[in-house]
């Protein structure tokens, strides 16, 4: 059997509809018995589906073989409602087995977090879980199970991490390979032997040091070193992402070892200002990540005031607050940039910001010694952004409008619901004007 007879097999079943003839029973039986398939295209596969001969007459979905370990299948096709119950049963027929059995749980629909915690909680982890996205990725052609799962075992073997998923991996797996770095650039720079050499170091090396760079580099040419911290900074972004979650392995030590090198070379002012424009392009490019914010911003901020491009980056630099929102350590870090650069914001900027410390603000788990609840007082207690009433009173409008689409309110419950909001944000509501209108607040007036 070919992997491709698999694969379209699997791309048929997703595609048929509520209405089919074909039953969710048989849909998931189908789907089960496919991912059986691909585990034995790659000869992994031990059995089929079985019961077991206890009188207990357990139905296990498959058992595979992985480097003499061996791994019990569950394998599900619920669009909704799987409970975490089904997890505690499969986990219970793992812990029935011989020590050193573990299980893979594969769901085709996404699982909730609560889901994901249940693996840990309270005991000691033997269950893998692949869900989700992670499945369009199994099914493809060149994507190898085998390794994928030595990866996961691997990863959770060393560190507490609930899931990784299959994108990540393929990512993961496409950095490490470092003849990548040597053999695919397009540049003369890249096959100078000593710029080889530096590279495999920051790549292989477990902890590199600032004395160590230091010696490397001490004979590089200027153009040299430019091509190196362009490079680098690059490719930390990439390293940092791939390894996110994980604080051991080659990524992570990449990672590291290229924050390290990049510093230690950009002491010189001169090679800040050779690489600023590559930075802050990358900063545009990668909206959805602050690593490039905490550990060189206070190399390039001289540079950011006299940037063009000045409006695409704070506007990068919001995007990036408002996808780290709930990282309090994170919160923090991009905080001291937007604190800086608050002031060359547009309106539409501040507002989007605004409304992420009235969040912070109100948050009474957050405490004020910290950077993020302290810029949050300074913007609602004092007079320090003149647009402050405006701001507050949108927020308060939209939450007010939002809850009203969200749980349906009728007409005779908006005098509850306004002196609830009241009582709720009493606090926002010192700091502003509210004016009343024909007996109601002007603050609740857009629907009520």
């Amino acid at each position: 059997m070919e992997k491709q007879n698999i694969i379209g097999r699997y791309n048929k079943l997703i595609k048929i509809g509520p209405k089919s003839d074909i039953s969710k029973q048989a849909r998931g039986l189908e789907f089960e018995k496919l991912v059986c398939q691909l585990f034995e295209i790659e000869k992994l596969l031990l059995r089929y589906p079985y019961h077991t001969d206890d009188n207990r007459a357990e139905q296990i979905d498959g058992a595979i073989k992985i480097n003499n370990r061996i791994i019990l299948l569950e394998v599900k096709w619920v669009e909704s409602g799987l409970a975490a119950s089904d997890l505690y049963a499969f986990i219970g027929k793992i812990e029935n087995k011989l020590q050193g059995t573990i299980g893979l749980f594969i769901s085709k629909e996404t699982l909730s977090d609560n889901f994901l915690n249940a693996i840990v909680k309270g005991r000691r982890r033997n269950t893998i879980v692949i869900h989700g996205d992670d499945i369009q990725h199994i099914f493809l052609h060149n994507f190898s199970l085998k390794n994928y799962i030595n990866f996961l075992i691997e990863i959770y073997s060393c560190d507490n991490v609930l899931h990784y998923p299959a994108n990540k991996f393929l990512r993961h797996k496409k950095l490490l390979k470092v003849e990548n770095i040597i053999t695919t650039a397009s540049t003369e720079m890249l096959k100078k032997e000593k710029i080889k050499k530096f590279f495999l170091i920051v790549n292989r090396k477990k902890e590199l040091d600032e004395s160590t760079v230091d010696v490397e580099v001490e004979d590089f040419t200027k153009p040299e070193k430019i091509y190196i911290l362009k490079y680098l900074i690059r490719k930390y972004s990439e390293y940092r992402i791939a390894s996110e979650g994980i604080f051991t392995g080659s990524l992570y030590n990449r990672a590291t070892n290229s924050s390290t090198a990049i510093k230690c070379i950009l002491s010189d002012k001169y090679y800040v200002e050779s690489t600023a424009d590559e930075y802050f392009r990358l900063l545009i490019e990668i909206k959805s990540i602050y690593y490039l914010i905490p550990l060189f911003w206070n190399k390039y901020q001289s540079i950011y005031k006299n940037n063009y491009q000045k409006n695409e980056i704070n506007k990068s630099i919001i995007n990036i607050f408002e996808n780290i929102m709930g990282d309090w350590e994170s919160e923090n870090i991009v905080t001291n940039v937007i604190e800086e650069i608050w002031e060359q914001l547009n309106y539409n900027q501040k507002e989007r910001a605004y409304c992420k410390y009235i969040e912070i603000y109100l948050d009474r788990n957050r405490k004020s010694k910290f950077d993020q609840k302290r810029f949050a007082y300074k913007l609602i207690e004092s007079e320090f952004e003149s647009n402050k009433n405006n701001f507050i009173k949108s927020y308060l409008n939209k939450k007010i409008e939002k809850d009203i689409n969200d749980f349906s309110i009728v007409e005779e419950d908006i005098n509850n619901e306004v002196f609830s909001y009241l009582h709720k944000y009493d606090r926002l509501l010192n700091e502003i004007e509210i004016t009343e209108k024909n007996g109601q607040f002007e603050l609740a007036r857009i629907r009520w």
